[in-house]
């Protein structure tokens, strides 16, 4: 499928250290490989009423319907996954030596398109995220191995058959730049159509992944809060209007938000 869509996006720091570059990707685009999945009777529809009522704001008349929480680990470590609060997750993952774990999250909402006919639609995406991350120094003469962490967070929008609308990369982090805590405010605006008959995931999925190594601890952690996510319908052009398969992107905002620490 081929869609038209712009995305702009905009981001104030509110504490921390770093500003995390933001990529925005197309159908069927690379990104996450994150599997989503709800019976069709457990997804609200969209249908004409609902369509010409204008939009749809969650949380609001509508709650977040989607949630999946997930952890593990492996020897001295412990990885944990929650919600955060009414409109917000967070996973964590924490090991010592030679111990590893990891943590990771879907939080959002999720609809099918009953109107019979093509949805256009305005998305716009507001979330907090705070990250942090955190190890002892390994000894000098340390020999098991070097420890390791990474944190990511991507906002995704997939239909029932699998394929891939959306894909933006919030967060992508490792131990490697060094102890942090940090954090910032996103919004995210695309233009995307929702074809009939398919049930549509609009998710923010956060991940932490640790292995200790020689560390004798080490952590990390994502958290998102105040999340909420506007629809705004809007008429759907004919297939043969100008522009129609045309799949260029567009990207607003500056170089400077795309520095890395």
């Amino acid at each position: 499928m081929q869609t038209n869509y712009s995305a702009t996006v905009s981001r104030c720091a509110v504490w921390g250290m770093t500003t995390l570059a933001l990529m925005v990707t197309g159908c069927g685009g690379g990104g996450t490989t994150a599997e989503v999945k709800l019976p069709e009777s457990e997804r609200p529809d969209i249908d004409s009423a609902a369509a010409s009522s204008g939009g749809l704001t969650v949380p609001g008349p509508a709650d977040f319907n989607y949630t999946s929480f997930r952890s593990g680990q492996v020897g001295a470590g412990r990885g944990e996954s929650k919600r955060s609060g009414p409109a917000g997750a967070m996973c964590r993952a924490e090991c010592q030596k030679d111990g590893s774990a990891w943590g990771e999250f879907q939080f959002g909402y999720t609809f099918d398109n009953k109107t019979g006919k093509s949805l256009d639609a305005v998305v716009k995406v507001r979330l907090k995220v705070s990250e942090s991350n955190d190890m002892s120094t390994p000894p000098a003469d340390a020999t098991t191995g070097a420890p390791t962490a990474t944190s990511a967070l991507t906002f995704f929008i997939k239909d029932s058959i699998g394929a891939e609308l959306k894909n933006a990369n919030l967060l992508a982090t490792t131990i490697g730049s060094g102890p942090k805590s940090s954090g910032n405010q996103q919004e995210l605006v695309f233009d995307a159509r929702f074809e009939p008959d398919r049930g549509y995931y609009l998710i923010v999925s956060g991940r932490c992944d640790t292995s200790a190594g020689d560390a004798e601890s080490l952590s990390a952690s994502v958290e998102i809060s105040d999340v909420s996510i506007e629809i705004s319908w809007k008429p759907a052009p004919s297939a043969m209007s100008k522009g129609e398969g045309d799949d260029s992107t567009s990207l607003a905002g500056t170089a400077d938000e795309a520095a890395g620490p």
